[in-house]
């Protein structure tokens, strides 16, 4: 049974609607207006780590694409929570497909973030290894707590890992985008950072160098994907918020004219009952 329209309902449940619609308004212009205070913020950080990343990946560059480099570990990045548009539907609509294609046990997948993998878990809940949550409600994801993630997404075997993210690019528009990161061994037979670099300590020094690397890299892309995120939130609720004053005006304005026609059937109910009074009583009189 289809619910009632407001237009057809009593003056009431229309007024309760009104408030109804009025309160969520007011939600989603404060949400805009906090997702607003954090763009800033993000998008601050989106620019340091572009400096950090860059800065490691030119001292150890990316090499050539390599075809095969073993089973490989997908990473979808996606927020914890959402009302932020389509930021996270482009990442999932993207993994999807290559996951189907790929051959059976040819890969793992690791989430980060709840709306990665309650849309995923169903599918392919087979092929989860780890899932990391919660980073969203950090205020600011620290450089330390971003490398405990790198630990644990580098914990799992795998010939090389493929970071599915947002690649934040204005307050408009985010790009899905795949990074993949090879394991050490690959990294030093297919770079010059042997030949380039003297360095000290031997493999636990490019060992350690390739950890701080893919940190360096995964701080690049946690920033990416919330300023991503705030963004599309950002404009979700401008939407949100003037799609429910377009319905409160529509609304508003409805009710008013009934109620003026309500009022106007009174007024003339009341004018032709004191006319026939007045006929009634002149005709008395005669």
């Amino acid at each position: 049974m289809c619910c009632p329209c407001p237009f057809y309902s009593t003056p009431t449940t229309v007024k309760a609607r009104i408030k109804s619609i009025g309160s969520t308004g007011k939600i989603t212009k404060a949400m805009k207006m906090v997702a607003a205070s954090k763009l800033r913020t993000a998008t601050e950080l989106v620019e340091t780590s572009r400096k950090f990343k860059r800065g490691i990946t030119e001292a150890w560059a990316e090499p050539a694409e390599i075809a095969d480099a073993g089973k490989t570990v997908h990473v979808v990045m996606t927020s914890d929570r959402g009302l932020c548009g389509g930021v996270n539907t482009q990442i999932l609509r993207k993994v999807r497909p290559r996951f189907r294609a790929a051959a059976a046990g040819s890969y793992n997948i690791v989430t980060i973030g709840d709306k990665g993998r309650s849309a995923l878990e169903r599918e392919f809940s087979d092929l989860f290894t780890e899932c990391v949550s919660e980073t969203g409600k950090v205020k600011r994801l620290s450089f330390k707590q971003v490398s405990m993630v790198s630990d644990i997404v580098h914990s799992v075997p795998a010939g090389n890992v493929q970071y599915n993210y947002n690649e934040f690019v204005n307050s408009q528009s985010s790009i899905p985008t795949v990074a993949t990161v090879y394991p050490v061994d690959v990294m030093l037979a297919n770079t010059d950072i042997t030949t380039k670099f003297e360095l000290e300590g031997g493999e636990e020094t490019y060992q350690n160098l390739w950890e701080f690397r893919n940190a360096v890299r995964l701080f690049n892309f946690s920033a990416e994907s919330t300023a991503a995120e705030i963004a599309s939130r950002m404009n979700a609720m401008s939407s949100s918020s003037k799609n429910a004053a377009e319905m409160l005006s529509a609304i508003s304005l409805e009710y008013n004219r009934r109620r003026q026609a309500k009022i106007t059937s009174e007024l003339i109910e009341i004018i032709s009952g004191a006319a026939a009074a007045e006929a009634q009583a002149a005709s008395a009189d005669q």
